[in-house]
């Protein structure tokens, strides 16, 4: 994906598919990402489960209106751009669950906002602002330690370190959801959109109880995007 930053120290920053025929090309970062993983798409509208997700992720008041569906995704920087994961997926429709700045919020007022509870052992988002963003892998060479008459020095070498994150602060309110039982029964939204995702969700479903056994467990997850229509 490429975009081009416009040069301003304000926030938020503003990511163009073009740069504009009137400026300055010059100084115009541009901006590359590639998204290397799609996850599941949950509705956050319609039914019980979906409804939890929601208020999990955003709060009472907290989900942007139009928005019927999320999905995780994982993203590996190819330059590193300020704000440039939020305002790159912003720029094309899918704002970030909880990232007020970019459309992917609502604020809440400062009165609403209170420490963060567990339910059921876990951390809640329920503050509509919690960002939804992690870093889920790092890689590096491990420099090696060289040692001579002059002292120690470190040299380039070909070991690789990895390290990854297991799950993600919303993990578990995606795991919960996997988990429910969607009906047409349960269904209270009138959004026109919703039959098609309902039915995606099922035949997932489905699919992934036929192919995972009982105790699978969703693996590491980095960002959260928000989107209001089937990726």
């Amino acid at each position: 994906m490429r975009h081009y930053l416009e040069p301003s120290i304000r926030a938020p920053k503003r990511f163009l598919a073009d740069i504009p025929h009137d400026a300055e090309s010059a100084a115009w970062a541009e901006s590359l990402l590639t998204i290397t993983r799609v996850g599941q798409v949950c509705t956050v509208v319609g039914n019980e489960p979906s409804e939890t997700l929601s208020e999990n992720l955003w709060g009472i008041h907290g989900r942007p209106q139009g928005c019927i569906a999320v999905c995780e995704l994982e993203i590996e920087l190819l330059t590193g751009r300020t704000h440039q994961i939020r305002g790159q997926l912003a720029a094309e429709g899918f704002p970030l669950v909880g990232d007020v700045q970019y459309g992917g919020a609502v604020a809440q007022p400062t009165e609403d906002l209170g420490k963060p509870e567990k339910r059921d052992g876990f951390l809640s988002l329920g503050d509509s602002e919690e960002l939804c963003l992690q870093c889920c892998s790092l890689e590096f060479l491990e420099p090696h330690l060289a040692v001579d008459s002059t002292g120690e020095s470190m040299v380039p070498s070909q070991r690789w370190k990895k390290f990854s994150l297991s799950g993600s602060s919303w993990t578990d309110f995606l795991d919960a959801y996997s988990c429910a039982e969607l009906s047409s029964e349960s269904v209270t939204s009138s959004l026109s959109d919703e039959e098609p995702l309902l039915t995606q969700r099922r035949e997932e479903s489905h699919d992934a109880r036929r192919q995972r056994p009982t105790n699978y467990r969703k693996q590491s997850s980095s960002r959260l995007a928000q989107t209001s229509t089937l990726l």
